[in-house]
């Protein structure tokens, strides 16, 4: 049985409230891999929590391993973040502070952090090529080196995020392992490409990049298809939530094309960009089902409703990107940028219902 990402963020222990509002909420928003295009206003909003409160819950999230987020941008400008639930056991995101620094940094020279040590600010690249400096003139082994130990415990697993998550990924290790192995690999960067690191306008920078390229090729997936036979693959189960024969794995990474092209007509009609990425999610799912009962079941779907979207405006949806039944109206396949953002309008317009 598939559990849903809702009921997995209920299940992380030592959050703070705010943070497990946050997550609750990212989850809620989640396709089946765990990815979510939402804007902090949304979460603000959604949560009831002040927006300096919401930025706290992030950091918080990602320094635990929970999730991860990138910034994307529109336009030109700065877009909702996309984030990425990190789908460990519950023990592991309780104790995930605890795992690392159990793991420890594991290098030749024995250097080791010690509670007394202060770690650098991710920010501060100035005391990073010091430190660098002085570790490699110290061979590794004095307080420069556990300076730099120091830094990876505390801000490893959020500087090095993607490479952690990448490694759950594709690598099949628990959070504890990714967290070790890639802070490992980020040590051997340090003492190994020590002078490139020195030399650069910005070592953290540098050294963020140089771990990431190390980390892809450890979880380098090539020839993995060959390793799993498509036709053996479980029906059920695909969709966290869901579970039942027939579901329909969609991801937000499937946005390309038409699908792009709807969720940018649906914001420029005035939808908010957070309900146009969660609701075109559902809309497409729903869409892939028995084709005689998907407008239906857009106008009566739970998930679509708790994200506020009316019956009418579920239908609408639904229309706007396979066409109406009886096909009167098109699919967005066969829609020009004018009727794609008439239709777009119309959903907009039946989200309010009438008085």
């Amino acid at each position: 049985m598939s559990v849903s990402w809702p009921v997995w963020a209920r299940g992380v222990k030592g959050l703070t409230p705010s943070q497990s509002l946050v997550l609750f909420e990212l989850a809620r928003l989640a396709d089946a891999r765990g990815v979510v295009i939402c804007a902090v206003e949304h979460l603000v909003e959604a949560t009831g929590v002040a927006r300096r409160s919401v930025f706290r819950a992030l950091a918080g999230l990602e320094e635990r391993g929970v999730l991860s987020r990138k910034m994307r941008y529109r336009g030109g400008k700065q877009a909702s973040s996309r984030f990425v639930l990190h789908w460990v056991t519950t023990r592991s995101q309780a104790i995930v502070s605890d795992d690392v620094r159990e793991a420890g940094v594991v290098v030749e020279s024995g250097a080791q952090a010690c509670e007394s040590t202060v770690a650098l600010r991710i920010s501060d690249n100035e005391g990073l090529r010091r430190t660098l400096e002085q570790a490699a003139s110290e061979g590794w082994r004095g307080a420069a080196a556990q300076c730099l130990a120091a830094t990876l415990h505390q801000v490893g697993a959020r500087q090095f995020s993607s490479a952690i998550s990448r490694g759950m990924q594709f690598s099949g290790m628990s959070y504890s392992e990714a967290a070790a192995d890639t802070c490992s690999i980020a040590w051997e960067v340090a003492s190994t490409c020590t002078e490139q690191l020195i030399e650069a306008t910005s070592p953290w920078a540098v050294w963020t990049t140089i771990v990431n390229r190390r980390c892809f090729a450890r979880d380098d997936v090539s020839g993995v298809e060959d390793l799993v036979e498509p036709a053996m693959m479980p029906e059920v189960g695909l969709r966290p939530g869901m579970g039942q024969e027939g579901d329909v794995w969609v991801s937000v990474d499937d946005f390309g094309g038409p699908l792009g092209r709807m969720v940018e007509a649906l914001i420029g009609a005035g939808m908010s960009e957070t309900l146009a990425w969660a609701g075109t999610l559902r809309v497409a799912e729903l869409a892939v089902g028995d084709a005689s009962r998907r407008h239906r079941a857009a106008g009566v779907d739970p998930r679509l409703s708790d994200l506020g979207v009316t019956p009418d405006a579920g239908r609408a949806w639904m229309t706007m990107l396979v066409g109406s039944r009886r096909g009167v109206k098109g699919s967005i396949l066969d829609a020009d940028d004018e009727s794609l953002a008439l239709a777009a309008r119309e959903v907009v317009e039946a989200l309010t219902p009438a008085a």
